[in-house]
């Protein structure tokens, strides 16, 4: 089956004006990805998803690994 991953590469406020240690939004949809309830893409929506990836480098094994 296929999984869609989506994301950015860093989280920049506009406040700021340069990069910050924010979490960046990630999305993973595909049949074995259960839904949590998030609903929006963004920043301040990535602290209250159920993903507990923290890393970037620890994206690709968690979808192997499904």
């Amino acid at each position: 089956s296929d999984t869609c991953i989506i994301s950015c590469d860093h989280a920049t406020p506009c406040e700021l004006k340069v990069h910050s240690p924010d979490l960046v939004p990630l999305l993973i949809y595909g049949d074995k990805i259960k839904s949590d309830k998030t609903n929006f893409f963004g920043e301040s929506f990535a602290a209250k998803g159920e993903l507990k990836i923290k890393h970037a480098t620890q994206v690709l094994p968690y979808v192997l690994n499904l």
